[in-house]
């Protein structure tokens, strides 16, 4: 076993202990760190471009706290009146920043960060709400769509590392193979037996939820590795050891947060 993955083991298995006691039995906990654990990657996305000078950083992690808080207190049509606000705001900011020639690009850049790690990510706290009445769904839910998302991650890494040969899309992520992609599929369907006995969901509709949230979780993935390619970094911070900054972390489960919910809501699946 190489260093690396040794240091991911060592790291990640108390982390999913302290996580699986925080879902099902601190829910507002799970849920205030969860938003520090988002703010915290907006933060590292932005402070990825601090030297080209094109976003509202700090004005971004103040408004998306707000955010994520009218989200957990809330009702949806707040959220989404408060989003609005927010995107006029950036047009304020950039008016009073009457010596910055770049306003469309720190809009762009500052909008793509808030609604890829923000607005994405804030589904979270949706699953973790959902079905109030039934004790631990929701918390069921979002634990098993969090676990699915892992560990199809884990197994597309040691798929690709140990069996890998054909490349998937080498100019995105030069690592990434169509077995590891393989693998991922494989290793979501590990939950798939525990899902189908969650009140709600059958067979087949706890399949399609194990196969989508891998999709995701590996265009997740794919996403972030485009993002580094292009400005040449490893990772995106370096306070986690082997693993990089939170947004490495959590890249293939942000976009997985948004299916997962809308999966549920569309099939119309309820305890």
């Amino acid at each position: 076993m190489n260093s690396e993955l040794k240091n991911r083991l060592v790291i990640s298995l108390p982390l999913v202990s302290v996580l699986t006691l925080v879902i099902f039995y601190a829910t507002g906990f799970a849920q205030f760190f969860g938003a520090l654990v988002l703010l915290r990657s907006l933060w590292e996305f932005l402070q990825l471009y601090k030297n080209q000078q094109v976003s509202f950083k700090w004005p971004a992690i103040v408004f998306s706290a707000f955010y994520l808080y009218s989200v957990a207190h809330f009702s949806p049509q707040t959220s989404t009146a408060l989003g609005l606000m927010g995107f006029v705001g950036l047009f304020g900011l950039q008016m009073l920043d009457v010596d910055n020639q770049k306003g469309m690009a720190k809009i762009a850049l500052t909008l793509v960060g808030f609604i890829y790690i923000i607005y994405f990510g804030s589904h979270f706290i949706l699953l973790h709400n959902m079905a109030p009445d039934a004790r631990h769904w929701g918390s069921s839910v979002l634990f098993t769509a969090i676990f699915i998302c892992k560990f199809s991650d884990a197994t597309a890494y040691f798929g690709g590392r140990y069996f890998g040969k054909r490349k998937l899309i080498p100019r995105v992520s030069p690592n990434k193979t169509r077995e590891g992609l393989y693998c991922a599929y494989l290793g979501a369907l590990v939950p798939w037996p525990f899902l189908t006995y969650l009140n709600g969901f059958n067979v087949w509709t706890a399949l399609g939820f194990c196969l989508l949230l891998a999709t995701m979780a590996f265009i997740g993935d794919l996403f972030e590795s485009m993002l580094k390619r292009e400005l040449k970094v490893k990772d995106t911070a370096n306070d986690i050891p082997a693993f990089g900054g939170t947004l490495d972390m959590i890249d293939s489960i942000i976009l997985s947060m948004p299916a997962a919910y809308w999966y549920i809501q569309i099939l119309g699946i309820q305890p």
